[in-house]
């Protein structure tokens, strides 16, 4: 939760209140979801056209332009539930915050 970034983007929904992230944080722990065994994949910029991974949407495309970080990467992760789109950037003393993510991708 410390290294997740406000206002967050989870999928294409944007959570903009803590109890909110928090709350999504713990559902997902809850099911037993983790990133844990995570094998980078690929790592990039985020791009003009990144939001296009998320949800086609103005609301989405404003989210990437207005609170994306200027530094925000994207990386396609693997883990034992799929693969995911994660967006990350800035830093908590060395850990890069989590800025949201997507997934799982289709293969």
């Amino acid at each position: 939760m410390e290294l997740s970034a406000r206002p967050f983007l989870f999928d294409g929904e944007i959570i903009i209140l803590e109890s909110d992230l928090q709350m999504m944080w713990t559902n997902l722990r809850d099911v037993g979801f983790t990133f844990d065994a995570a094998t980078i994949e690929e790592l990039g910029p985020v791009t003009d056209t990144t939001y296009l991974q998320f949800a086609d949407t103005m609301d989405v495309r404003v989210w990437f332009q207005k609170y994306a970080a200027e530094d925000a990467a994207l990386a396609r992760v693997s883990t034992s539930h799929g693969t995911f789109l994660i967006i990350t950037g800035d830093r908590l003393k060395r850990l890069p915050y989590i800025f949201g993510f997507t997934g799982p991708q289709e293969s």
